[in-house]
């Protein structure tokens, strides 16, 4: 057991999100390889969690066609800032009640159990206590 102890404590804690955006892109570490002219080793490093140079960082941007900061987002999440960027502020004013509207602060009364049906007569709840 102390091994996969071991193991896990070894184990890099990523902060960014290469291997989603490769493949989200379709590409492999090869194309990685191929495309920036880094050797197998590094693209394997950054896999396991290392952080690329800056320089690196520019790179893989460029070739995932993104903004180098969108490497530490998810690339699913990408779309929502996509979508605020460059709006006017009447845009961004009526997407927020849009979006408002469709998801009420306030939660419903009484949350919706699947598989059951509402008891007939009074609940527990209503009945008063015989203390």
């Amino acid at each position: 057991m102390a091994k996969v102890v071991t193991a896990q404590a070894k184990e890099a804690k990523r902060i960014h999100y290469i291997q989603e955006w490769m493949e989200h892109r379709g590409m492999r570490p090869a194309d990685l390889v191929r495309e920036l002219g880094v050797n197998k080793g590094t693209v394997s490093k950054w896999c396991k969690g290392d952080l690329p140079t800056e320089d690196n960082v520019r790179a893989l941007a460029g070739l995932f066609e993104i903004e180098p900061v969108e490497l530490f987002r998810h690339p699913l999440d990408d779309w929502m800032s996509r979508m605020f960027m460059n709006r006017s502020t009447e845009q961004l004013k009526t997407m927020v009640n849009i979006l408002k509207a469709a998801f009420p602060e306030e939660a419903p009364s009484q949350p919706i159990q699947r598989g059951s049906s509402p008891a007939k007569g009074k609940s527990k709840r209503s009945q008063p206590s015989s203390a």
